[in-house]
């Protein structure tokens, strides 16, 4: 017989395994990953004094202070941002439990990818992902920030090579070629031009990840950047402005092929620089969660015919 004698109803003993009532784990977690304190409060439909009260019990029973401040801008403690992967570690595993094993639960993903990645190539693609899984809800965010695991609850991060450590596995997933390419009206009459007559006499368009003077060093012809129109840090904003017909713009071929096949752009050279690879980053061990196998899987199958 196990003794209940000591403890108030509304109350959980430790040897439970919770540091705090469920709904104070929850709060937390939403408020880390969302990093606003109104944000949170909206989605778990509490107001933000509400929330802020169960923050302080968790904080009371672990003995720690989580958030150094929750406004204007959250700020965790060097022990809030440990605690915070350890909950949400917590909660994935509790989802894909019960995801695994009835026919009504849900599974979240968080992935994060480049913007151009996210815009032109990922974001198109993804009904059919979401077909296959209805039940589970996909959180993609686009950023070309270095997104680290667990920050904000990502799971999944695609990225062009990239820091590597030993606590995440990395997976190569596709080596692309950089082209130069333009619009129609813009390629009109540049048929059998050199890498370096394109450069001396079109207007270009430059960005750091695909910039002119990378892709011209590798040229049998050599050459140097002529009138650049246009320089930006979005490689996105480049690819829609040689759509326009601004200038000429250097772009992964896997994100314009959707562009070449609906006549939007034309690839002006034979000569092709190689990028950086593509991998998707995981934390080490999430390789198998079922979300996370899934989205991996569907991604590998969405690349023959792309690449």
């Amino acid at each position: 017989m196990i003794s209940t004698s000591g403890f108030q109803p509304g109350t959980e003993p430790l040897a439970m395994g919770l540091p705090a009532p469920m709904h104070c784990l929850q709060a937390f977690e939403a408020l880390g990953r969302s990093g606003s304190l109104v944000m949170a409060a909206g989605e778990l439909r509490l107001t933000p004094s509400a929330l802020s009260q169960s923050l302080a019990l968790l904080e009371d029973r672990l003995g720690i202070q989580l958030v150094r401040s929750l406004t204007p801008q959250l700020e965790l403690t060097a022990a809030g941002e440990r605690y915070l992967g350890a909950v949400q570690r917590f909660f994935a595993q509790v989802r894909d439990g019960l995801y695994e094993h009835t026919a009504q639960a849900r599974a979240r993903l968080h992935v994060t990818a480049p913007q151009a990645l996210s815009r032109m190539w990922l974001g198109p693609r993804l009904a059919g992902f979401l077909a296959r899984h209805p039940r589970v809800d996909l959180v993609l965010t686009a950023t070309d920030r270095y997104a680290s695991l667990g920050a904000g609850g990502v799971d999944i991060a695609l990225r062009m090579a990239g820091p590597e450590d030993g606590e995440r596995t990395s997976i190569p997933l596709w080596c692309d070629d950089m082209v130069a390419a333009a619009s129609p009206r813009l390629a009109e009459g540049t048929e059998g031009w050199s890498a370096a007559r394109i450069a001396a006499h079109l207007p270009l368009i430059d960005h750091p990840v695909a910039n002119w003077a990378q892709w011209l060093a590798g040229s049998a012809s050599g050459g140097s950047a002529g009138r650049v129109v246009m320089r930006c840090n979005d490689l996105h904003l480049a690819i829609e402005a040689a759509v326009q017909s601004i200038g000429v713009a250097i772009a992964p071929k896997l994100l314009i092929a959707d562009r070449v096949r609906r006549g939007e752009l034309v690839v002006l050279s034979t000569h092709v620089l190689r990028a950086r690879t593509y991998r998707a980053v995981i934390a080490q061990g999430q390789e198998q969660r079922p979300p996370v196998h899934a989205f991996l899987a569907w991604l590998q199958e969405q690349l023959p015919a792309q690449s």
